[in-house]
């Protein structure tokens, strides 16, 4: 896996904002968020990088926003966060109709 770094995400990663104008500590939510549904293996390892594997978890948890695919959520929930915890699902599914 190539090493990418979260000022390399693609912008379709961030596609409803400009990523060359996003703000690391302002637009945390946003980034971690769009980067857990839309990015690629290397891009999820940049996020952890930048900010911290408890810092991803913790927005995650605690601050998600309704982008996910159930099949997203429970990969990144179970396998790539390890949460171990049940979360509600409606807080972060998408409803796909």
């Amino acid at each position: 896996m190539e090493n990418v770094k979260i000022s390399d995400m693609r912008q379709g990663v961030v596609w409803s904002k400009n990523k060359d104008k996003l703000d690391k500590s302002e637009d945390k939510i946003y980034i971690i968020n769009q980067v857990l549904m839309f990015g690629n293996l290397g891009e999820i390892k940049a996020l952890v990088e930048e900010y911290g594997e408890n810092e991803v978890r913790r927005v995650f948890t605690e601050q998600p926003t309704k982008i996910y695919s159930k099949p997203a959520f429970n990969l990144i929930k179970n396998y790539i966060l390890k949460i171990d915890k049940n979360l509600d699902g409606g807080r972060y599914i998408q409803s796909v109709y």
